[in-house]
């Protein structure tokens, strides 16, 4: 049989194997490179079979419910998506523009730290939302999700986290041309936006276990996603409010000028990798550190 190094490299294997231990050990890291220890028969069964479920794809955050994001320790499961290191890109985005809060509206709670009206679609396990919510805590974070399985894992998170944010189930579309009052000064969103064409260069423990509507969208439309989003913005954002997503590589160009034609100011960022994967539409340039 094929070995967990020969699948997914030295490296990545070493990783896989150090999470699945300190899953069944109870025991971190730095514990385990300075400690001998000798797993229990019930524990060295739970390894193999973990070790023989990553073999077969299976990705080993679904395997021991467990996703770390940002410092948080999210619940996951196969109804969202496991959070990825681009998504904590753009949280810290976000977080760096808004933390001199200038420009924006803003008001001051009893302990004195500044609040912020913040609400994130397609949340998925509420990874965006709740690190939002740990750092900031004053803000007031609301987030939806077309899933109602993934608002039961969001909401399991903040429970568990005890990050309080206000979840419901609503689609992107609906909600992006509902009749609300409501103003945000931060819209986020990771939608999805990969293309059935792009399958074919995915890993199969991403097709074979991740939820494919959270992953996938039309060939024949694309941008729809950014479409929404681009009017809730211009019917939801507070002066000097900003809209953040995650886009596909491939589309950034188009996604741009979607934005631009849309009378937003607008930014496309890369990613640690290189690829244009994250963008930022408001209605000036004056406010939270544009040039950034």
């Amino acid at each position: 049989m094929i070995t967990l190094e020969e699948k997914y490299g030295t490296r990545e294997a070493q990783a896989m194997r150090r999470f699945a231990l300190e899953h069944i050990t109870g025991h971190d890291r730095s514990w385990l490179l300075t400690h001998e220890h000798k797993l229990t028969h019930e524990q060295q069964k739970q390894y193999d079979e973990a070790v023989l479920r990553m073999i077969n794809d299976e990705p080993v955050q679904y395997i021991f419910n467990s996703a770390d994001f940002m410092g948080l320790e999210l619940y996951v499961d196969n109804r969202v998506l496991i959070p990825r290191p681009e998504t904590a890109e753009l949280v810290e985005w976000i977080l760096d523009d808004f933390s001199s809060l200038r420009g924006c509206r803003q008001c001051v709670v009893s302990d004195g730290s500044k609040r912020l009206d913040v609400i994130d679609a397609c949340t998925g396990s509420g990874c965006i939302a709740l690190a939002l919510k740990a750092t900031n805590p004053a803000w007031d974070v609301h987030a939806f999700d077309i899933s109602s399985g993934a608002l039961e894992v969001a909401q399991k998170n903040s429970k568990k986290l005890e990050l309080p944010i206000t979840l419901q189930v609503q689609d992107l579309k609906t909600w992006a041309d509902n009749d609300s009052q409501n103003r945000y000064d931060i819209i986020v969103a990771n939608p999805p936006y990969i293309m059935p064409s792009e399958a074919d260069d995915m890993s199969y423990n991403v097709l074979n276990y991740e939820p494919h509507d959270a992953l996938f969208v039309s060939d024949n439309d694309k941008l729809w996603p950014y479409r929404a989003l681009a009017n809730a913005a211009k019917r939801f954002l507070t002066d000097g409010g900003r809209l953040y997503a995650e886009i596909n590589p491939q589309l950034a160009e188009e996604t741009l000028k979607l934005f631009t034609d849309a009378g937003f100011t607008t930014q496309i960022r890369c990613d640690l990798e290189g690829k244009q994967r994250m963008i930022r539409a408001g209605r000036d340039t004056t406010c939270h550190n544009p040039q950034r």
